[in-house]
């Protein structure tokens, strides 16, 4: 049912970004899995040869619908990936509706994991799974782009570079999540800013809240507006974060050069290791949702604080946050949950995994593990 004054039509310009239909799903398999590369690229990035994932392509074939695929991915690729956590524990769903479409805006730590296990929280607790956004820089490959827009992604334009394509880019992407949200009542989920935080510095852009914004009906005040949209922030917390030497290494060569662009291979690679990487123990806290403001501004600025604080409020701290802090500032936060066992191991694991890296890349991990309690 579509929400009363908001009159969210479709736009031809929608192709440009769109996910795939469920009438182009059976087609884009089939394509998909005569391609040779494809099945190869696919063990690799779940490590998974050996295993029987290959043999499951061929229940693959028989999937018609989005709805279906998710449902194959949940059953035959998300227990790999499972292997790669200790423990997944969710909170704050309870007070959500499941028969409601939200806005899920969530910190960014890893490139599929994020959406990946948000999807497998909301499909646990009866909700439907979320539009995902993702940046186009990501999706040069067609198989990827195609394996993203199977699973319910839609694009952000990253590589535009003129102020007059980016503003329509934006208007293209605010009246698509509208779309979404208003006359299809799907849920969807956006990073609170352009790629992976590799600091741990987790603030959203003001911007993005500018952007959704872009389609407000002119006969709807701003703050009402804003409260139809139903934000709700999301913590995505990882208790070992397996890019973490390499997101050290990568913002390190950043502030040396600024012209510093990224190898084709790395976000594949960054792929790979969040998806096989140890994490540890993980957990995603859904927090309240946004709503309206005082004043008949759309406050950009002002919701994305709000944003910011309810993500680093709810943040799942984990002995090695509190080892990294007490190595960073030389006294220990406080650690009520924790014994000082936990934390000297945690403490210990993580100089281990640190032996031969330079001084400034092991300042800027323990940095990073810190900053969720600074």
């Amino acid at each position: 049912m579509t929400s009363p004054n908001i009159n969210a039509e479709w736009h031809e310009n929608f192709l440009e970004i769109q996910c795939y239909q469920d009438d182009e799903v059976s087609k884009v398999l089939k394509r998909l899995l005569q391609d040779k590369g494809f099945k190869a690229s696919i063990e690799k990035m779940f490590n998974s040869s050996g295993s029987s994932l290959i043999e499951h392509f061929e229940t693959l074939a028989k999937v018609n619908t989005i709805e279906e695929l998710q449902a194959w991915v949940e059953k035959h690729i998300f227990p790999i990936v499972a292997n790669s956590y200790d423990r997944l524990s969710v909170s704050g769903l309870i007070d959500l509706e499941p028969e409601k479409a939200y806005i899920f805006i969530s910190n960014h730590r890893d490139i599929v994991m994020d959406p990946l296990v948000l999807n497998h929280a909301l499909r646990a607790h009866n909700f439907s799974t979320a539009n995902c956004a993702i940046g186009d820089n990501l999706l040069v490959n067609q198989n990827a782009n195609d394996l993203a827009l199977l699973n319910r992604c839609f694009k952000i334009f990253r590589s535009i570079k003129s102020p007059r394509a980016i503003l329509n880019a934006m208007k293209t992407q605010s009246a698509y999540i509208q779309y979404v949200l208003f006359n299809k009542q799907e849920n969807v989920w956006i990073a609170q800013k352009e790629g992976r935080s590799k600091d741990n510095i987790d603030k959203t852009n003001p911007a993005l809240i500018k952007m959704l914004g872009l389609s407000k009906p002119k006969d709807m005040s701003s703050s009402d507006y804003l409260s139809r949209l139903n934000i709700v922030p999301v913590s995505i917390s990882y208790e070992w974060d397996p890019c973490d030497i390499d997101k050290a290494v990568e913002l390190a060569a950043q502030e040396s050069n600024a012209e510093y662009t990224k190898n084709k291979l790395d976000d594949f690679i960054a792929t790979q290791k969040g998806l096989d990487g140890q994490k540890g123990k993980m957990h995603i806290h859904f927090g309240e949702v946004i709503t309206k403001q005082d004043d008949d501004q759309f406050a950009h600025k002002l919701t994305a604080n709000k944003i910011d604080q309810s993500i680093q409020s709810n943040y799942q701290h984990y002995p090695v946050n509190f080892a990294a802090h007490k190595k960073i500032h030389g006294i220990q936060a406080d650690h009520e949950h924790f014994t000082k066992q936990e934390i000297n191991q945690a403490h210990k694991a993580l100089d281990k995994r640190l032996e031969n890296v330079s001084d400034d890349i092991i300042k800027r991990v323990y940095q990073a593990y810190a900053q969720t309690l600074n």
